[in-house]
């Protein structure tokens, strides 16, 4: 995302994306795993951004 700034009426726009990943199997709890998620979202923010973190438990 980083690499291809976004054309937008005659700019460059750069953006870049974080994402935290969590697995939320079959009667396990939702509430859970999002917030396991948003943990580990905010990890690859801390950790420079524009990365994909999976969740401790979850790799």
């Amino acid at each position: 995302m980083a690499a291809r700034p976004l054309p937008f009426q005659g700019h460059e726009i750069a953006a870049s994306v974080s994402i935290g990943i969590a697995a939320c199997r079959s009667g396990e709890d939702l509430d859970a795993a999002l917030a396991a998620a948003d943990l580990a979202l905010y990890r690859a923010k801390r950790n420079g951004r524009n990365q994909v973190m999976v969740d401790e438990a979850t790799a």
